[in-house]
């Protein structure tokens, strides 16, 4: 792997980490200000479990080919 495509994955990595991070202070800026909070709080409930299963966990990867591995 290049440090091209290593600086792109790291870079990536910390751009989903904010984006949780973001998802984590709507979530409790809804919980205090909106109510009712539910469906908003589990639409970004969905969406943070959405960019861990397939940043950090790479579902993605259960549909590549053999030889694509990294």
């Amino acid at each position: 792997m290049t440090s091209s495509t290593q600086r792109d994955r790291k870079r990536t990595g910390w751009l989903v980490i904010a984006g949780l991070a973001a998802l984590t202070a709507a979530e409790f800026w809804l919980s205090s200000v909106v109510r009712p909070a539910l469906p908003y709080l589990a639409f970004t409930a969905l969406l943070k479990a959405a960019l861990i299963i397939y940043y950090f966990m790479r579902i993605s990867q259960l549909w590549a080919r053999e030889d694509q591995h990294s």
